[in-house]
């Protein structure tokens, strides 16, 4: 049987636990070594900066929050993407709107069929440098081009942002061996 996702990572940006699980049995039957599902517009941006991806699937809401800033990072980095929504395509934005576009209920056939256009188009294109890669520059430079992707997000008052917690890690690095926080 022909697996047209063979040894692929694809990310499944989806709030729907039981369609996110079908999307993610389906996409590993067709031979897709990883499908990583999220459900949160900060997951899934959290997913670009520890994974590489060859290819997305996004809903156009997840839990009430638009994932067009996972959109735009996965067009940054390259990542070829394809929205399954039960949104209309006047809902994205028109920079996206000429991207793939199924609408739920989808066909499983024709879901396939788009991911694999999408993977052999990217195959002629040049790889760009995954957006996780950040050993050509600095976690600080990386943490600000991580933010330009997060501007408009709801942001927790009482919870650091991605940045303030990678900026500490940095800066305090290691935990000395005297610690006692680290002691149970």
């Amino acid at each position: 049987m022909e697996k047209p996702l063979k040894d692929r990572s694809i990310l499944i940006a989806e709030d729907d636990a039981v369609l996110a699980t079908d999307l993610t049995v389906f996409l590993r039957g067709l031979g897709a070594e990883v499908a990583l599902s999220v459900s949160s517009t900060p997951a899934a941006l959290s997913a670009l900066v520890h994974y590489v991806f060859d290819v997305a699937v996004l809903d156009v809401n997840l839990q009430n929050e638009w994932v067009f800033p996972v959109a735009n990072a996965l067009r940054d980095a390259g990542i070829p993407f394809l929205f399954l929504t039960a949104y209309s395509k006047q809902s994205i934005p028109a920079e996206h709107r000429e991207r793939p576009f199924l609408q739920k209920p989808h066909n499983e056939a024709v879901l396939a069929e788009q991911l694999r256009a999408l993977l052999e188009a990217a195959q002629d294109q040049p790889l760009p440098v995954p957006a996780n890669d950040v050993r050509p520059k600095s976690a600080k430079a990386f943490a600000v081009d991580l933010d330009d992707h997060v501007d408009g997000l709801p942001q927790a008052t009482s919870s650091p942002s991605i940045t303030q917690i990678q900026m500490q890690v940095q800066q305090s690095g290691p935990p000395a061996e005297d610690d006692d926080t680290n002691k149970v």
